[in-house]
């Protein structure tokens, strides 16, 4: 049985990324991947979940990286679709209920939704280590990944 390291699109982040560290926290940008996809596992995802995952960074920043050979192409571009759709902005800062996060952000499949916590709990994970009382939009940041998890988690338990 492979593992989810020895397949493309793992290859493909771990390619684009190489040994880049993120600004803020001097972490390197494959702790986002690997933490990720610990998550997914804890929940039993399968590899195709993984795999998307794997090309979130890739689509939904439109890196100039063709991913769509993949199997899990079209779920990653679900996953761009609706985390794109609500982002922490000062234009997003009114969403404080279940239904406000429906409305931007719309129906999803079960993997996506799985997809967005494992984001969302990695990146609080990180914001409350290097970020919290310190960035500039800490209380929003701090509402906001709590918004996504709570909606979320309902999401998945439908």
């Amino acid at each position: 049985m492979s593992t989810i390291m020895e397949t493309r699109e793992y290859q493909a982040i771990h390619k684009f990324y190489g040994a880049r560290i993120a600004q803020r926290s001097q972490l390197p940008l494959m702790n986002h991947i690997n933490e990720g996809i610990a998550i997914l596992e804890e929940f039993g995802c399968d590899m195709k979940t993984q795999q998307a995952f794997c090309l979130h960074p890739l689509v939904q920043n439109d890196e100039d990286v063709d991913v769509s050979w993949s199997s899990a192409y079209l779920l990653a571009l679900e996953y761009k679709q609706r985390a794109n759709s609500y982002l922490c902005k000062p234009e997003t800062d009114h969403v404080r209920t279940h239904q406000a996060v429906y409305e931007l952000v719309g129906p999803m499949s079960q993997e996506c939704a799985y997809m967005l916590i494992a984001d969302k709990r990695q990146n609080q994970k990180d914001f409350i280590a290097h970020h919290k009382g310190t960035h500039a939009r800490s209380e929003q940041l701090f509402r906001y990944f709590n918004m996504w998890l709570s909606y979320l988690h309902m999401e998945i338990t439908k």
